[in-house]
């Protein structure tokens, strides 16, 4: 073989290697894949459900009578996760952190008298109040012409509460709903 020849390639080896790129792609599109869509929780579904949260805090009787009780020290514990789905750490936290790092709800804490302590360098203890949140979901599958399941619906319930560790009173809480919608074949 010389320098400028470049290999022969037999026809039976392109004819294969041809069919095997061809059922690769095909593979991928099925008949419902142009219009599917996700239903798995975003965290951009978060900012608009949790709004209803922060005001509900703002305006709590736990951040009016918060003066009289003397010091508050509040601390955010992790998101306990009871949905389908599988979070991040950092998602995770972010279910949290969207309602505690709202300027509104740290101007009423502030006013309040209300510390909030950084969970990273605080042992629960320290608190004298805890702040919780929880995930729930719900799937439904669902199908259009009864043939094959092509809709699904996933709800999920954002809880959250702030519990006096003395007495395990629920001194405020809240909750809110995310729905979301796919269609597509369940294989896709």
């Amino acid at each position: 073989m010389s320098r400028t020849s470049l290999p022969v390639f037999r026809p039976i080896g392109l004819l294969g290697l041809g069919l095997s790129a061809l059922l690769v792609l095909t593979s991928c599109a099925t008949t419902g894949s142009r219009e599917a869509s996700n239903a798995r929780f975003r965290m951009a579904d978060l900012d608009q459900a949790v709004a209803e949260v922060r005001a509900s805090l703002i305006g709590s009787r736990f951040i009016r009578e918060a003066p009289a009780q003397g010091e508050v020290l509040l601390r955010a514990e992790p998101l306990t996760n009871l949905s389908l789905d599988r979070f991040t750490v950092s998602e995770e936290q972010m279910v949290v952190s969207r309602v505690l790092s709202d300027t509104g709800v740290q101007v009423a804490l502030r006013e309040a008298g209300i510390r909030l302590l950084d969970p990273e360098v605080t042992k629960p203890a320290d608190a004298t109040h805890r702040f919780d949140a929880q995930i729930r979901s719900v799937a439904r599958e669902g199908s259009v012409d009864q043939r094959e399941s092509n809709a699904r619906r996933d709800a999920y319930l954002l809880e959250y509460q702030i519990t006096e560790r003395a007495t395990s009173g629920i001194a405020w809480q809240a909750s809110t709903e995310v729905a979301r919608a796919a269609r597509g074949l369940v294989i896709d």
